[in-house]
């Protein structure tokens, strides 16, 4: 498999991963922050598998400018997630 298209596949996927998976779990996140929740085991780990893939991903976005408008929302509303669980911490 050459370069562009493992690039294209892994954007794919990860499109759909954030579509389907990723993107309902971090609104339903976001919601229960708003509300005074702290962040469970599995948020955490959610947020450490959203780090762990943006880190991953930069060189690909990196190539392809086209996404990097999604990618840099979807970085605001991770920033923003992790800055109400800050806040709400003392729970």
């Amino acid at each position: 498999m050459n370069d562009a298209h493992h690039e294209a596949a892994t954007i794919a996927v990860v499109m759909r991963r954030f579509s389907q998976q990723r993107y309902p779990r971090i609104i339903a996140l976001q919601q229960r922050l708003k509300g005074g929740e702290c962040l469970s085991d599995q948020d955490i780990v959610l947020l450490q598998q959203v780090i762990s893939d943006c880190c991953y991903l930069i060189p690909v976005i990196r190539k392809h400018p086209r996404y990097q408008p999604l990618a840099a929302k979807a970085m605001t509303l991770y920033t923003g997630i992790i800055k109400q669980a800050l806040v709400n911490e003392g729970c």
